[in-house]
């Protein structure tokens, strides 16, 4: 194997690797799903804000199926499936529930602690699979 088609291998790899990464919010745009990627303080010093956190933890992805024609949303953790209650759904990206809100695609909660906070895809992977991120 030549330079030249060594090359071209790792800009296939890079086409496929971006494919791939991109598969996920297009999947969850098509079927009418949200998906949050959670994570938990496991080390603070003083537990009065976020800012204080030693060590975060990436947890597993939480999935939203939201229906906005019957005002309703779903809840897929992996503990289990359940129903949100008191839902107002504008449309996939912008609801409210009890325990979860969507603001133009970002997850959040009413009652969010110090202590565990919504990433953005690219850091919640770089948490979990990138040592000391």
């Amino acid at each position: 194997m030549d330079y030249d088609d060594a090359w071209s291998l790792v800009w296939l790899c890079v086409v496929i690797g971006l494919i791939t990464w991109s598969w996920q919010p297009a999947a969850d745009r098509i079927s009418g799903r949200l998906t949050g990627y959670p994570a938990v303080c496991v080390d603070v010093r003083e537990p009065a804000t976020a800012q204080q956190c030693v060590e975060w933890r990436a947890v597993d992805p939480i999935v939203f199926a939201v229906l906005p024609d019957q005002q309703l949303v779903v809840v897929k953790r992996a503990s289990g499936v359940t129903r949100l209650s008191e839902c107002v759904v504008l449309d996939r990206v912008n609801w409210e529930c009890g325990e979860y809100f969507a603001a133009d695609g970002r997850i959040g909660r009413p009652w969010l602690s110090p202590s565990e906070l919504f990433l953005s895809r690219w850091r919640w992977y770089a948490l979990k699979y990138v040592p000391g991120w």
